[in-house]
């Protein structure tokens, strides 16, 4: 998992930018970096207001490596489905939903969309934007299901803004 770089700050009521040298997407109004979760990999974000929610609805987007190239996407969402259903079932989660569908982002990027849906209400969606030998991971966890929709809209902003540096591809 790479680093991610630092945000540009942004004027009031504005959209702030995330970049670094290999990929760069906008942050919604409204959404902050959660410091204490996010890692040199990994950076989540939390609604404003909600920072000190016990179990706050959140955004995280890490970049990592994959060994597929964009022309063996197929392969990628399989190897994907495998590890996500693994991970249902080691979880003790045995009637939770699992569904995934494939498009496109905004950037003309392939993109996966897994969704898992827990008996306990808590949703959590996965956003693969594809690049060769890479993706970025865009995952909402929904504590509040599907009650809380603007954090599955800020997540699908964040995913059509997302653009791979072209040295990075």
């Amino acid at each position: 998992v790479e680093p991610v770089g630092q945000p540009s700050p942004a004027p009031e009521g504005e959209t702030q930018e995330y970049k670094n040298e290999d990929f760069s997407y906008e942050i919604p109004d409204g959404w902050n970096k959660a410091e204490e979760h996010s890692s040199s990999g990994m950076t989540f974000y939390i609604e404003e207001g909600h920072e000190n929610d016990e179990l706050p609805d959140n955004i995280s987007v890490g970049v990592g490596s994959s060994p597929y190239s964009l022309e063996d996407h197929i392969s990628f969402r399989e190897a994907i489905m495998r590890q996500i259903a693994t991970q249902v079932q080691m979880s003790g989660s045995d009637d939770a939903q699992l569904s995934g569908s494939g498009s496109n982002t905004a950037q003309g990027y392939i993109l996966y969309t897994f969704t898992i849906e827990d008996t306990d209400g808590t949703i959590t969606q996965q956003y693969y934007i594809l690049k060769d030998y890479g993706f970025c991971l865009v995952q909402v966890t929904s504590f509040s299901g599907s009650e809380n929709e603007t954090v599955f809209e800020a997540a699908q902003s964040i995913v059509d803004s997302f653009v791979w540096n072209e040295d990075s591809q």
